[in-house]
């Protein structure tokens, strides 16, 4: 199962020639090796070009990679990243990208 991705505030909002849309991505029950992939329609862009996480529940940091969409999650603690099959049912992660 993926994650779940929604835009709260509905659609992206303008920039100059950029826009920037927050998502909230919710992690299910089986992490996958090297974190979720969301795509650009996913939050209702064509491309992604900057992004980075803004929170975060749980006892993990999150990081987003805007060229593969990737959104990684790493123990606070140890800032390793999270191992494949975890159980992340409950983990919730901020986004905010810009894109267009």
């Amino acid at each position: 199962m993926a994650a779940t991705v929604t835009t709260p505030n509905g659609v992206p909002r303008v920039l100059g020639t950029e826009r920037m849309v927050r998502v909230d991505i919710e992690f299910d029950d089986s992490y996958p090796t090297g974190g979720e992939i969301i795509t650009p329609a996913m939050c209702g862009l064509s491309r992604f070009d900057f992004g980075w996480a803004t929170g975060c529940s749980e006892a993990y940091e999150a990081q987003f990679d805007p060229a593969s969409g990737g959104v990684v999650l790493r123990d606070s603690a140890d800032g390793g990243q999270v191992t494949a099959a975890t159980d992340t049912t409950g983990v919730a992660v901020q986004l905010v990208i810009i894109g267009n």
